[in-house]
């Protein structure tokens, strides 16, 4: 799907139809552990292992970029560079997100010059 993207092509139905499956069974599972993490077994709150939270995090990450792929195959382009550049910058921390958003501000004022 990617190097279809990256041509310019488009996707076929099928195969977002896949990404799209992948997608939401990796928001089930992120959504599933953070309510585990919020609530034990009791309902009282549980404290994450440094294993869950990386476990976590993987997910997550997945289900963002599975997110981005659908985002960028579909027929609005505006939608797609808007929501991929929202989840590029719930991925990065820290300072890799500030250059982020510098990048990003540094071509869209390029743009409108």
């Amino acid at each position: 799907m990617l190097e279809r993207l990256q041509k310019g092509e488009r996707v076929p139905q099928v195969e977002l139809g896949h990404v799209q499956t992948l997608r939401d069974e990796l928001d089930d599972r992120y959504l599933e552990m953070q309510r585990a993490a919020e609530t034990g077994p009791q309902g009282f709150e549980t404290t994450p292992t440094s294993q869950s939270i990386a476990e976590y995090t993987l997910i997550w990450e997945k289900a963002v970029a599975a997110s981005a792929l659908c985002f960028a195959a579909g027929d609005n382009a505006y939608d797609a560079a808007v929501e991929s550049t929202y989840d590029a910058a719930m991925i990065v921390q820290g300072d890799d997100r500030r250059r982020l958003l510098e990048h990003i501000e540094g071509i869209l004022a390029s743009r409108q010059q």
